[in-house]
């Protein structure tokens, strides 16, 4: 496991940017954000390189990137993943990336980075202090998980192999239901959500939501296509429910979204 000792700056951070991104239009994407830190949380599964390292990425993991680390991941399917970019001139360098699993705690993080997206432009101190705070968190975390007591599922479990079959069948059938979605796993309703809270902390109603407007949000970008026909495509029946749905997960309306992006079509 990593060493966590220079994980933690002596002052705040400065954060200079915080959202999320999208990759997977392509089947390898590499970026490169120069002098600054990074902190990316995931919540699927795919493969990623951060330097000469490579990484398995699984719901509820946590990795933060020191300066000058080019990244690439690889797969096809849209995928969002959040992060935070911010420069520290006087941290201690780390001696690599620190990748860890959360799953208990992820939601905590979660919370804590919508505290940063809604404050680094507007109030960039208090930006900066929660910044702080979740890299402290994170060196909890990651000594708790270095000292046995956090346990992730093994990779190779059955509760992930329905996890991901239940992942290809949501992804290929956007307006599935849960009960079909456990029919397709072959396990029983009440099964799948227990399998959803043990691997994602989170139940399949509010995966196969994500999921839905993760598709949307591509389509709003790289398309011409109206609301009426995206919330088709993306099984949540029209465009009212698409548009309440879209602010609920995105925080703007689609329209909103779609100028934002720059498609202007």
């Amino acid at each position: 496991m990593d060493k966590i000792a220079p994980l933690v700056p002596l002052v705040p951070p400065t954060v200079v940017n915080a959202g999320t991104s999208r990759h997977g239009s392509q089947r390898e994407q590499r970026y490169f954000v120069g002098r600054l830190w990074s902190i990316n949380m995931s919540e699927y599964h795919a493969e990623a390189k951060y330097g000469s390292r490579s990484v398995q990425l699984m719901p509820g993991t946590i990795v933060v990137i020191p300066p000058d680390t080019p990244r690439t991941f690889y797969g096809t399917g849209i995928r969002v993943h959040r992060y935070i970019h911010f420069r520290c001139d006087d941290h201690p360098p780390l001696p690599d990336v620190v990748v860890f699993q959360s799953l208990s705690r992820f939601n905590a993080y979660v919370e804590l980075f919508e505290e940063i997206v809604s404050c680094f432009r507007g109030n960039p101190a208090r930006a900066s202090a929660a910044t702080w705070l979740m890299l402290h968190r994170i060196a909890e975390d990651v000594a708790t998980s270095e000292s046995g007591r956090v346990h992730d599922l093994a990779a190779g479990s059955r509760s992930r192999e329905i996890f991901r079959k239940a992942v290809t069948y949501a992804e290929g059938s956007l307006g599935c239901s849960v009960q079909e979605l456990a029919r397709a796993c072959d396990v029983s309703h009440n099964h799948l959500i227990r399998i959803f809270r043990e691997v994602t902390a989170r139940t399949p109603i509010v995966f196969l939501r994500n999921l839905r407007m993760e598709k949307a949000a591509h389509l709003l970008e790289h398309s011409n296509r109206s609301a009426k026909e995206i919330a088709a495509l993306c099984g949540v029946g029209n465009a009212q429910r698409l548009n309440k749905v879209f602010r609920i997960v995105h925080g703007v309306s689609p329209t909103e979204y779609r100028r934002r992006s720059g498609n202007n079509t």
